[in-house]
């Protein structure tokens, strides 16, 4: 069964193997934050959800680039 709007999952997601929960957010490439936590006080104060932030270029880009990247180039535009 095809989800809203048609789009074929791409494969790592297929089995439900691939799914990630991760966020992240890179701020002109200088510092990158990754974790589980929505921008919200729910999941800041509540719910256990945990961020990490990074500084430096060299690890920005790294974690941008061996990543995320890969993620973003497979995903798919949300109509």
């Amino acid at each position: 069964m095809l989800p809203p709007g048609g789009n074929e999952p791409v494969e790592e997601n297929r089995l439900g193997d691939g799914a990630s929960h991760a966020k992240f957010a890179s701020f002109d490439d200088h510092m990158v934050v990754i974790g589980s936590a929505n921008q919200d006080n729910q999941s800041w104060y509540y719910a256990d959800e945990t961020s990490l932030a990074i500084a430096g270029r060299d690890n920005t880009v790294y974690v941008r680039d061996r990543l995320f990247q890969p993620a973003f180039d497979r995903s798919v535009a949300a109509d």
